[in-house]
């Protein structure tokens, strides 16, 4: 479904479609266009407790969303889409701003799972620190975490293992709901047939209902060393 729908006058039409969703999944981009109804596109899904899935952007608008409905911070938004608002969730990092041009954060990087009793960590089976693939801009503030936290957020992946003001939010959940994951990286980046990324194979269990069949899915990966080099 297009975003905007979500923002139109047959607004309500398209909220019905989604509600029949078995999931809900925002994926990466760039610029403002169908960002309001990406927001409430995770509206429905928080509310509703409808799995969701969110990649780059898609973690960028859940963490608007929470600040703008939760928190009560209507302002809420990304310096890339409104630099007056007050709060600002998502932003270009200080140490980023002095290489224009160049302030893409791409490549391959670690990520530290820090909290052992998450989504991250069961899907990962249980990993510290794993290498995903990045490709954005713009980053979360970490100066609302603790209101986030408050507002039932965990923040289960990190740049780092130690934080620190340059320290990178990679993945959040909302261990309240069913299944709420959404990661600043791009798990698609490294996919394959023989080794499908945790974070889509964990989304689609859940909107299957098979949530406790994450392990077993995620065991399959284990599979692609034993196999021979032709399959």
């Amino acid at each position: 479904m297009e975003s905007e729908m979500l923002e139109g006058p047959n607004a309500e039409e398209a909220k019905e479609a989604i509600l029949e969703c078995d999931g809900i999944f925002v994926p990466g981009g760039f610029g403002k266009r169908g960002v309001d109804g990406k927001c409430v596109a995770v509206e429905l899904a928080r509310r509703h407790n409808i799995p969701y899935f969110g990649v780059c952007l898609g973690m960028q608008v859940a963490l608007i969303e929470i600040c703008r409905n939760v928190i009560g911070w209507k302002d809420a938004n990304s310096e890339e889409f409104d630099s007056s608002s007050t709060h600002q969730i998502v932003h270009i990092m200080e140490c980023d701003r002095h290489s224009m041009g160049a302030n893409m954060h791409l490549g391959a990087r670690d990520v530290h799972i820090v909290e052992k009793n998450s989504i991250m960590s069961t899907i990962y089976s249980g990993a510290d620190v794993i290498v995903e693939r990045h490709r954005h801009r713009y980053e979360v503030d970490t100066s609302s975490i603790d209101e986030l936290r408050a507002a039932g957020v965990l923040f289960s992946g990190m740049s780092d293992a130690v934080f620190d003001p340059q320290t990178r939010v990679e993945a959040i959940e909302l261990p309240a709901l069913r299944f709420f994951l959404a990661v600043q990286f791009h798990p698609e980046f490294v996919s394959s047939p023989l080794d499908p990324s945790p974070p889509y194979l964990a989304f689609m269990a859940a909107a299957a209902k098979k949530e406790h069949r994450w392990p077993e899915a995620c065991a399959l990966r284990r599979l692609k060393p034993l196999l021979p080099p032709s399959a």
